[in-house]
């Protein structure tokens, strides 16, 4: 069996200002640490339960975060960008499932830490099909696109209906409580690593047992970009297949969720080069 971990970072306990997250603040070393930590302690429980072949792959920011020194000896580490489909780059029907660690809710989710979609300077939100799109839904519609089920989601307590209503047959472990943008209370990972245990199990054996299923939103996709500046969507409006609605909006329609991924990365690096063209 082959698993692929991703790991974001403003799910993870701990990581609850920008302070943690952020390369240029004081406490990001000690933020990406513990990134390091939990994405093991995930490994660790998938080749307890039996998994072959663990590919973890480093999904936040620049992708550069976990620490390949404190990373268990087993894993098949990814890290750094810019690759394609890069919170799950390297995805296709080799891989049996994927877990997806550190995740949070979508751009708009009251009470919830660090509340964004991807690249929250950016997109103000980003919508699929009308409905406002985590990266949690991101990565698990283009992992289905590859016959991949989400197996397993870790992350705050403000993401787990969605994860409920869309992939009921995935675990969901609750790594922190969220009670605002910048706060959030958390237990010990290592008094969080029984209920990792069962989880993981769990998600395994139901994966073994085809009570796992790829995720599908159908073959007609509208990817909705709501940029957080006019100037982003003047830019964006001049890529092929582009369609401007307003001031801050784009449309993109698709019959694929890796293409609408892929045009969310074009348009996030366009807009963080804005400034530095003029």
């Amino acid at each position: 069996m082959k698993v692929m971990i991703s790991v974001d970072m403003e799910g993870i306990p701990d990581i609850f200002h920008t302070g943690g997250d952020a390369r240029s603040e004081p406490k990001y070393q000690e933020g990406r640490l513990t990134m390091t930590r939990c994405a093991s302690l995930f490994a660790e429980e998938y080749h307890r339960a039996g998994v072959e072949e663990i590919v973890v792959e480093d999904a936040h920011g620049d992708m550069t975060n976990l620490l390949y020194k404190e990373m268990p000896p087993f894993v098949r580490l990814v890290k750094g960008g810019i690759r394609p489909l890069d919170m799950v780059y390297g995805v296709d029907g080799s891989f049996n499932g994927i877990a997806l660690i550190g995740y949070h809710s979508a751009a708009g989710i009251a009470h919830s830490s660090f509340d964004h979609t991807y690249d929250g300077d950016s997109f103000h939100r980003i919508l699929v099909n009308g409905e406002a799109a985590s990266e949690y839904l991101l990565c698990s519609l283009v992992a289905g696109e590859s016959g991949v089920p989400v197996i397993l989601v870790a992350g705050d307590d403000k993401l787990k209906g969605d994860v409920v209503s869309r992939t009921p047959w995935a675990e969901y472990v609750q790594l922190k409580e969220s009670s605002g943008y910048w706060s959030s209370a958390y237990d010990s990972l290592e008094s969080l690593r029984p209920g990792v245990s069962r989880a993981v199990s769990s998600s395994v054996k139901k994966l073994s047992g085809g009570g796992a299923r790829p995720l599908n939103m159908g073959s007609r996709l509208e990817f909705t970009f709501e940029m957080k500046r006019s100037v982003y969507a003047d830019v964006g409006e001049m890529l092929p297949g582009v369609e401007r609605t307003d001031g801050y909006t784009l449309k993109f329609r698709t019959s694929s969720a890796s293409d609408g991924f892929r045009m969310m990365q074009i348009l996030s690096y366009c807009s963080m080069g804005v400034e530095s063209s003029l």
